[in-house]
């Protein structure tokens, strides 16, 4: 879900206008850094709650 999003913003940035390396380095910086974190949270959220992570892990 959340790479969809990131797909999203960036067809949104791209129907804007041409976009230059630069800015386009500059977007994936930004969206870089929150996907590990991320990651670290569900991994957390599985450690910590084992029961719930077993009814969520098919809705993924």
């Amino acid at each position: 879900m959340l790479t969809m999003d990131l797909r999203h913003a960036f067809h949104g940035s791209r129907q804007g206008g041409p976009i230059p390396s630069r800015e386009k380095r500059e977007l994936r910086d930004h969206s870089l850094p929150p996907q590990p974190p991320l990651r670290n949270d569900h991994g957390k959220m599985k450690v910590d709650d084992s029961n719930r992570v077993l009814p969520t892990c098919p809705a993924f």
